[in-house]
């Protein structure tokens, strides 16, 4: 086998670990730091400060996880339906905070039963 060979086998496979393998542990990270975020927030935060503690790491996850999706968006959509793929993405984020922000009221207003 010679070196070019060699090479060019090297540099596909760092292509197929840096497409699947990087982008699964950056889904598993994020899922799980997010989890541990909310849970913590939810069941820990009886101070100031493991209120922040736990927000600071909702807020790595949320820094990992931005970066990854966009890739994961640019190399799956073709560039003339990326727009409207990005569009949809970044709006999910005000959408899920207007519909929980609603949800927060109904059950103020009117109870879990």
């Amino acid at each position: 086998m010679s070196d070019t060979h060699r090479l060019k086998s090297l540099l596909r496979l760092r292509h197929e670990l840096d497409r699947y393998a990087v982008f699964t542990a950056t889904a598993i990270f994020t899922l799980v730091a997010t989890a541990v975020a909310t849970a913590g927030a939810a069941l820990l935060a009886t101070s100031w400060g493991r209120l922040v503690a736990c927000m600071v790491l909702a807020g790595i996850a949320n820094g990992v996880a931005l970066p990854a999706t966009n890739l994961a968006l640019a190399r799956g959509f073709p560039a003339n339906h990326q727009g409207m793929a990005f569009g949809l993405k970044q709006s999910a984020g005000p959408l899920a905070t207007l519909l929980a922000g609603a949800l927060s009221v109904a059950v103020l207003l009117y109870g879990l039963s």
